[in-house]
Formats: structure tokens, C-alpha cells, sequence
């Protein structure tokens, strides 16, 4: 919601609190938030008067794994996807590698969607998005 709504005000600098009233998150939230997008270079800063939040990109060149990484790590399905020693089954474990597979293909399709196509008013899903949905509904019949 915190990029949407600087996606929304491309041209403007939005203070943490600004943002805070344009969602349902409380501005401490906004503030930890923004500081993860900032960190991720996913937003730039500017202290002062005229300072704010903006955009470090244009939003069809940010992903929605870019937020997600930004905020929470790489998504994946299990922490032993990614890395070995973390289970105490590691070491007899065969699905290891199916669980990897399907965490690449989540992070896959969260890597091709866009902020720009994340935002589009309710109900308008653009044609790329669509084709994804399509997939998905053939894949569980």
C-alpha cells in the first residue's frame, strides 16, 4: 500500500505521516516500512522542509518481488529451499528440491509483475495479469 501510494504521486515527496493517511497503516509501521524500501533503494529520501518519499524508480521497473525482498527477504515456500543445514531433516530429506523448484516459480512470477500493473483501479486487470490467471486456472484442472 506504502508504494501504491507513492506510485500514485509520482511527482510529489510524501512524508511518512502523509503517507499514514492515505492507508490503513499506522504511521510507526509507515515509518519501519519505508526505511526497508530506502535501504533497498526502492525509494530515496530527502530530509527537510520540502523533503519526503518518493519513487527510486518508475514504478514498471520496481516488482512486486522487489517490495516483498525488500520487507521480508527472498519469498519462498520453505527456508530449506534455499539454504542447506537449517532442518533437522535436511540430510534425509528428498523434497528439498521439488520445494526450491516451487519457490523459484513463485519468486518467478512475483518477479514479473510490476508496481505499474500492481496498481490498476480495482476490477482492471491488465492483459499480462490475465494470461497469468489463465495459466493458473488450466494448471488445476
Amino acid at each position: 500500500m506504502v508504494m501504491e501510494v507513492l506510485a500514485s504521486h509520482p511527482s510529489q515527496r510524501l512524508s511518512a505521516a502523509q503517507i499514514a493517511q492515505k492507508t490503513p497503516i499506522a504511521a510507526p509501521t509507515v515509518s519501519k516500512v519505508l526505511k526497508a524500501l530506502n535501504e533497498a533503494k526502492l525509494v530515496t529520501s530527502e530530509r527537510g522542509a520540502h523533503g519526503g518519499y518518493q519513487l527510486g524508480r518508475p514504478p514498471g521497473q520496481i516488482t512486486v518481488a522487489d517490495i516483498i525482498t525488500a520487507i521480508d527477504g527472498k519469498p519462498m515456500i520453505t527456508v530449506c529451499a534455499e539454504d542447506k543445514g537449517v532442518c533437522a531433516h535436511d540430510r534425509v530429506c528428498r523434497l528439498r528440491h521439488q520445494w526450491r523448484l516451487i519457490s523459484m516459480a513463485i519468486f518467478n512470477v512475483l518477479n514479473s509483475i510490476t508496481l505499474l500493473e500492481l496498481c490498476h483501479p480495482q476490477g482492471e486487470i491488465p492483459a499480462r495479469l490475465k494470461d497469468l490467471i489463465e495459466i493458473e486456472s488450466e494448471v488445476k484442472q
